[in-house]
């Protein structure tokens, strides 16, 4: 399947050692993603709303909805988030993610969610340059996926792994290829997204 199409039916995935949510549930997963950020962002100050994105961003990628692609759109959209509600520009915070970046792989690697929560939180802070009480870094809710995969399929067959650097090539640069139905995928997924 192409990056950027919906993950469907028995499509299981495994990201950092845990489960994502049942792809036969992602529409009441992103449901009740949306529910849950808009309870965490009760007003429209910037604490509220960076914990807000903070907490979409990290339960967004623990549901990994999309085939592939799912750190790209969940930066696009936590970029939109904080554009609409801090009047940043998305360049400027995308850029900032992207300076960033052995931080924001470091908030992945944590097994804790509380500490994922917390690294982000850091993280946002210093792009932003929000200043945030020691009480906002608790995580506000779980992120762990409503509905869990219940296990992962047994792979069929031996894993076949690149025999030499033109074949890796090769497929690194169809990896990099645009999928035509990304653009249409984040638009629905940043319209889905509470904004500030």
């Amino acid at each position: 399947m192409p990056r950027g199409w919906v993950r469907q039916g028995d499509n299981f995935i495994e990201i950092c050692g845990e489960y994502g949510a049942d792809a036969r549930h992602l529409p009441q997963e992103l449901t009740a993603l949306a529910a849950a950020t808009q309870r965490i962002k009760s007003s429209a100050d910037p604490v509220s709303v960076l914990r807000a994105a903070a907490f979409y961003h990290l339960r967004f990628q623990r549901i990994h909805p999309l085939v592939e692609g799912n750190g790209r759109v969940g930066r696009l959209i936590l970029a939109a988030q904080l554009q609409g509600a801090l009047d940043l520009p998305v360049l400027d915070l995308l850029h900032g993610l992207k300076d960033w970046e052995a931080d924001y792989n470091r908030v992945f690697a944590s097994r804790e969610s509380a500490v994922r929560f917390e690294l982000l939180l850091d993280l946002l802070v210093r792009i932003t340059g929000i200043l945030l009480p020691p009480e906002a870094t608790a995580l506000p809710e779980r992120l762990d996926p409503v509905h869990p995969q219940k296990r992962l399929p047994k792979q069929k067959g031996p894993r076949i792994a690149p025999r030499d650097a033109a074949v890796a090539k090769m497929i690194q640069a169809a990896h990099a290829a645009p999928a035509p139905s990304r653009c249409h995928v984040v638009c629905f997924l940043l319209r889905c997204a509470p904004s500030g």
